[in-house]
């Protein structure tokens, strides 16, 4: 027979401005919780960015940088978007770095632009989920970006900016208005 564990999760109200919430004891910050934190719901203002960014700084936990980089890319800004990319430099687990591009460009963070490319040169048999993913949420914001890298040398770069901006769908003649002006062609896969 199979046995059911249930577990039960308790609401720990954190606010400084506060002495109790929810009929039970508040406390000032994340690091004066006695107990150990399990899950962690940020309702904030984006004025609440250090803050956030602070916490993040002291944290005991995988899951509360997780869910800090999260409350920073819904917040957005210049100062959250500037400290997600600083995580990048920081980071050595590529499923981390790959998430927090994925908050940087879900923010639509140009600045991040450039991290985006180690995307393209991955090989798109293998992942072109990921240069997908990160392009579809920046939107009209990367198109640029990619079409600098339609003639890129790196045949992965050609082969997933041709995935993302769909150069299989478009007739020649509408491909020129993706490169007005030039007397080059947009080169076709093959």
């Amino acid at each position: 027979a199979s046995q059911n564990v249930l577990r039960i999760f308790f609401s720990v109200p954190v606010n400084p401005k506060i002495e109790s919430g929810l009929g039970m004891k508040s406390y000032p910050d994340l690091i004066s919780v006695p107990e150990p934190v399990d899950l962690v719901l940020v309702f904030r203002r984006p004025e609440a960015v250090p803050a956030i960014i602070e916490i993040n700084g002291k944290n005991r936990s995988e899951l509360i940088e997780g869910n800090c980089h999260r409350a920073l890319a819904m917040l957005g800004g210049e100062e959250a978007g500037r400290y997600l990319l600083s995580q990048i430099d920081s980071t050595i687990s590529e499923d981390k770095k790959f998430g927090i591009l994925n908050y940087l460009a879900q923010m639509q963070y140009e600045p991040a632009l450039p991290h985006f490319a180690e995307i393209l040169s991955l090989d798109p048999q293998e992942y072109y989920w990921k240069s997908i993913f990160i392009f579809g949420k920046m939107g009209d914001k990367g198109v640029p970006f990619l079409l600098e890298r339609i003639s890129d040398k790196n045949e992965n770069v050609r082969g997933n900016t041709y995935h993302i901006l769909g150069q299989w769908l478009i007739a020649p003649e509408a491909a020129e208005e993706l490169n007005p002006g030039s007397d080059t062609p947009l080169p076709r896969p093959h």
